[in-house]
């Protein structure tokens, strides 16, 4: 389904999340999910209570899809805390089929991003060799 949703252009999908009956506000889209870090959580916060009560799970996973899409689309930098988890997927991905340079800048990607999202307090999680 990941892949279906990506596919979709970008008022293809606003079309189909108005169909769900989702307000889709790109400015409130922008202004607010930096504090939401995911746009999972953005999708079930602000999206998914004016679904309606009969949508399928895969309704709702398209809500969700969508976010994430939208996310990037809309607001590549910062990285959604899902977007994060692709590059090191992607990073894995790459590693197993031993293309080791392509793996290493996906993870040299994923620490450009991350960076500037950590806090002092956060920070303690992260290796001295990494900081």
């Amino acid at each position: 389904m990941r892949e279906r949703v990506c596919a979709l252009e970008t008022s293809a999908l606003v079309a189909r999340l108005e169909q769900l009956g989702i307000r889709v506000d790109h400015d409130r889209f922008i202004a607010e999910t930096p504090r939401f870090g995911s746009a999972v959580r953005w999708a079930r916060e602000t999206w998914l209570p004016f679904a309606p009560a009969h949508a399928d799970v895969h309704a709702r996973d398209f809500v969700a899809l969508a976010a994430c899409e939208l996310w990037k689309r809309w607001r590549p930098e910062p990285q959604s805390q899902e977007g994060l988890h692709e590059l090191l997927l992607l990073g894995e991905d790459h590693a197993d089929r031993h293309d080791d340079i392509t793996a290493t800048e996906h993870w040299i990607r994923f620490w450009r991003c991350l960076r500037p999202l950590l806090t002092p307090h956060s920070s303690a999680i992260v290796p001295r060799c990494c900081t």
